[in-house]
This record gives C-alpha cells, sequence and structure tokens, in this order.
C-alpha cells in the first residue's frame, strides 16, 4: 500500500508541477504580445497623424506652426498654423489682443484663409500667394498685392 501511496503522490505532484511552469511561459508570452501590439499602435499612430492626414487637411508640415509677421501691415501680429486644416490670428491693438480664428486650406501655391467677418457675420474667404516657405521664413502675397514675411517662432 505503500508503494500505491507513493505512485499516487507522484502522479498527482506532476500534473502540477508542468502547469505551474507553463504559466510564467504563457504570461510572458501575453506580455510580449501586448507590448507588441502597443509599439505597433504608437508606430501606426506616428505614421497616420504624420503623413496621412495632413494630406487630407491641405496643410503642409512646413506651415505647421506658429508665426510672427517681420514685414507688412499686420507687424507684430501672430500667426498659429495647426496640421488640422485651422489657424489663429492675434494681434495687439491699443493694450487689447484680438483673435481670428479660420479654416485654412493650400493648394499649390494659393492659401484659402476662411473666417467669418465679425461685421457681417458672413464667411470671407481670403486667397493669398505663398512666395516662400522654408523651416523658419514665410512670405506671402495677398489679393492686393501686399506683401507680408514671418519668421518660426515656435513648430
Amino acid at each position: 500500500m505503500n508503494i500505491m501511496n507513493n505512485e499516487t503522490q507522484i502522479a498527482a505532484q506532476q500534473p502540477a508541477s508542468s502547469g505551474t511552469a507553463a504559466k510564467p511561459k504563457r504570461n510572458r508570452r501575453l506580455l510580449w504580445f501586448l507590448l507588441l501590439l502597443l509599439v505597433g499602435s504608437a508606430v501606426l499612430s506616428f505614421v497616420v497623424f504624420r503623413f496621412i492626414v495632413p494630406k487630407f487637411t491641405g496643410v503642409p508640415r512646413e506651415l505647421v506652426g506658429t508665426w510672427q509677421v517681420t514685414e507688412g501691415d499686420f507687424k507684430g501680429a501672430t500667426f498659429e498654423c495647426r496640421w488640422t486644416g485651422t489657424a489663429i490670428f492675434a494681434r495687439h491693438i491699443q493694450g487689447k489682443t484680438e483673435t481670428d480664428e479660420s479654416s485654412i486650406r493650400v493648394r499649390g501655391k494659393r492659401f484659402f484663409l476662411t473666417h467669418k467677418n465679425n461685421l457681417t457675420g458672413k464667411e470671407e474667404t481670403l486667397i493669398q500667394t505663398i512666395l516662400l516657405l522654408t523651416d523658419d521664413e514665410l512670405v506671402f502675397r495677398d489679393e492686393a498685392q501686399r506683401i507680408y514675411k514671418m519668421i518660426r517662432i515656435r513648430d
């Protein structure tokens, strides 16, 4: 009987020991799989928001950032261009800051800025021509042939 009890005890212990050895291995595989999913989703998000979405919004990456007008009628004003297709123009007049939010899109060298006129309440689209666009400098001409030069102050 003693032999039978020993064999039963050994048989009962073997599956338990092999089952516990498999659990850490399975958990490790699950962790690696989850880590792979996390890294993959981060890479995919980067590619989508860096390269694909800007093509649909019509805003080139070089234009995205905050620009300050250095020459032109609005000298000292800032122009913040976002990758989402919106822009905020801010200028200081008599100690007050006036802001104007617009939607933007670029087609070739043409820059379309659509905003709501505060006086009439109607939407207006201004069309400017981009003369120069580099990492640090933006120059465009409006429909009245006025030239505005800007420098980048933030990305």
